[in-house]
């Protein structure tokens, strides 16, 4: 079976089969809606996650989320971000590798207004540390913070004032001093959120 029978073309000369495959990819399988200037991907991910909560919103390596259980997870990280001050014009940099984690994370940063900024975890330590000083984040998500996070709901109901690195995973990165290359490199058996 030929190309053009897969896709269902007929046509009568390659350049006939070209002019066809040509509209079909663009104008037939990319019919999009405009996007609505007047909403943040966040809201319009949460009004899909209404309509469809079920429905899979994202698998990874096995792992499978439906809109529900993605929007709740993000909602929790929202709220963490929000109890320790990330709002509109924070900075959170993000160290984590591709997978459900970073999609929680992006998606968690802006319910909280903040502005996510990623870095990659195979970057070396220096290079971490100088974005870091550079960014000067008011918190850092690496896989041991969200790990430990998602283990221990229990800061929901703290306040701000009683968080610490011993009850939930999070520490000061502090605008004088930069957090050290450990607390920045992703740890592979439990994540971290630095502040």
């Amino acid at each position: 079976m030929s190309v053009s029978e897969m896709v269902g073309l007929s046509y009568t000369s390659p350049r006939d089969a070209e002019l066809q495959l040509r509209e079909r990819v663009l104008r037939q399988w990319n019919r999009t809606q405009p996007y609505p200037r007047d909403e943040c991907i966040h809201e319009q991910f949460e009004a899909q996650a209404a309509r469809s909560p079920e429905a899979t919103a994202l698998e990874h390596e096995g792992q499978r989320l439906s809109y529900r259980e993605l929007n709740e997870r993000a909602n929790r990280l929202a709220r963490r971000l929000r109890a320790l001050g990330v709002g509109p014009d924070e900075r959170v940099a993000v160290c984590l590798p591709r997978g459900v984690p970073l999609v929680v994370s992006l998606l968690g940063v802006l319910k909280a207004g903040g502005a996510f900024v990623p870095i990659d975890p195979s970057y070396p330590r220096e290079r971490v540390r100088y974005l870091l000083e550079d960014v000067s984040p008011k918190v850092l998500l690496t896989e041991a913070e969200l790990s430990e996070m998602e283990q221990d709901e229990a800061w929901l109901s703290e306040s701000a004032a009683d968080l610490d690195r011993a009850s939930t995973g999070v520490t000061p990165t502090g605008s004088s001093s930069s957090p050290s290359p450990r607390s920045a490199t992703p740890s592979s058996t439990r994540p971290s959120a630095t502040t």
